[in-house]
């Protein structure tokens, strides 16, 4: 009697990921605030994926997307579940903090950070002209977001920016607007 084997063949495509299947975004990092971000989008490969990134001062992580960042070269090894192998190192770079000068009025600036910025930011504005102001945050088109009414006194004032609305990663604009509606200074904060 003979017995018949039946061969059941299977086809796979696996694709492995590679360094040029991942990308990185850096956000660099405000002088003395270690706020830099790296986040990387794969485009091959198999999950689960697993990461290893090193950088400076002994930094170690094993997630996709890091923060809280100090300026400096970071590595990441990125691995497949089949094995594929990735590796790429970015810098991320020191930047000062966006301290715009007045549009219109000399005597006052803004400083906005942490930049990035995940659950809020501060704003210190140094004026030598007390008044009412608005704050605005919007977005990038010019929408406005929040806006919240403020009495500087001349010097250094601090306004703590919170309980935002929930919002999409990108760039945002921060406007120190006048009671009569002129714009007197103006910085850009990334989400």
């Amino acid at each position: 009697m003979r017995k018949f084997v039946t061969l059941i063949c299977c086809i796979f495509l696996l694709t492995d990921v590679k360094a040029d299947d991942v990308t990185a975004n850096v956000i660099p990092t405000v002088i003395g605030m270690n706020n830099g971000a790296i986040t990387l989008t794969l485009t091959a490969g198999m999950a689960p994926y697993t990461f290893s990134w090193t950088g400076p001062d002994g930094f170690v992580s094993t997630e996709q997307d890091i923060s809280s960042l100090a300026p400096g070269e970071y590595c990441v090894t990125v691995l497949d579940a089949f094995c594929g192998e990735a590796n790429i190192c970015v810098t991320v770079t020191e930047t000062t903090a966006n301290a715009i000068a007045a549009i219109d009025q000399p005597d006052i600036s803004i400083l906005v950070g942490p930049n990035p910025f995940t659950n809020g930011f501060d704003i210190t504005v140094n004026t030598s002209v007390a008044g009412a102001y608005t704050i605005e945050l919007q977005d990038i088109s010019g929408k406005l977001i929040v806006a919240i009414d403020v009495i500087f006194e001349q010097g250094e004032n601090n306004v703590a920016m919170r309980d935002l609305p929930q919002l999409s990663a990108g760039s945002y604009h921060v406007a120190l607007i006048s009671p009569n509606g002129t714009v007197k200074a103006t910085a850009l904060v990334h989400l």
